[in-house]
């Protein structure tokens, strides 16, 4: 099969509105946020994309999967789509990659919501077993039927908050189900935490106004969401009750609510 280079993204909003650009999680995809585009698409041109490795996005070499040329991808396609400037609303990978973007990229982007995602892994000891267990999930991709993989992922501490019986968690999995086990395990190698550039030591360059928000059952990422902002220049850190990691989905009105107030404040 023939790879073309293209982001598949959809849209919602008056193009004439400002611009708010959505980024999901890893295994997600622009149907991640589905059920929260709706409540910004009134006062804004909302687009959410696919990124490499995911959904109906398409790349032709591997070098494309890696942050650095993900992010000069993506501001290419805002060129296309005529927007020189945006806000950013992102989760777990989409936030990582979202750091990268208002760091390289200042001048395209105003506000910033970063949801449960590290700015990189700090020592070179955390990389190197980071790069060895993404390496090991990467394999169980390609050797387990996709369901099998889901089971195993979402049974992680950190997901455990989750509600595995309701009806939201069956519609996301087989969103996910519609994901290529391949194309995520490139992704999971080319642009996992392990292999991503530390940006701690330059954070204080984000000009941006920025947003972290965290669940407060997940303590891992209060932590580096607090030790973030406070290298950011204007920066601040929401948490969000009765949520873990995945804060949009566990708790969908406090979420929208904290960046609605985010997105209208002058």
């Amino acid at each position: 099969m023939t790879r073309s280079n293209r982001f598949h993204y959809i849209t919602c909003g008056d193009p004439a509105h400002p611009p708010l650009l959505f980024l999901h999680g890893f295994m997600g995809s622009a149907a991640e946020w589905r059920r929260i585009v709706p409540h910004f698409s009134d006062k804004f041109y909302c687009i959410a994309l696919d990124l490499p490795g995911h959904g109906q996005t398409t790349f032709q070499n591997d070098k494309d999967y890696r942050i650095e040329k993900c992010a000069a991808n993506l501001t290419a396609l805002l060129d296309t789509l005529n927007i020189s400037t945006c806000h950013l609303v992102s989760y777990s990978m989409g936030g990582r990659l979202a750091f990268y973007l208002a760091i390289f990229y200042p001048e395209r982007f105003e506000k910033v919501i970063i949801e449960s995602a590290s700015p990189g892994l700090q020592t070179e000891h955390e990389r190197r077993a980071r790069v060895k267990h993404d390496r090991k999930m990467a394999r169980q991709l390609e050797a387990l039927p996709l369901n099998q993989f889901l089971q195993t992922w979402y049974s992680q501490p950190i997901f455990s908050f989750i509600d595995k019986a309701s009806k939201p968690y069956q519609e996301m999995i087989q969103t996910r189900m519609k994901n290529d086990s391949s194309m995520l395990s490139l992704s999971l190698q080319l642009m996992g935490a392990g292999v991503q550039p530390p940006l701690w030591e330059i954070l204080d360059q984000i000009s941006a106004d920025v947003l972290c928000i965290v669940g407060e059952k997940d303590a891992k990422y209060i932590e580096i969401a607090n030790a973030a902002a406070a290298r950011c220049r204007r920066a601040q850190v929401k948490i969000i009750a009765d949520a873990g990691h995945n804060v949009h989905f566990e708790n969908r009105t406090a979420y929208v609510k904290q960046v609605a107030l985010f997105l209208m404040a002058s």
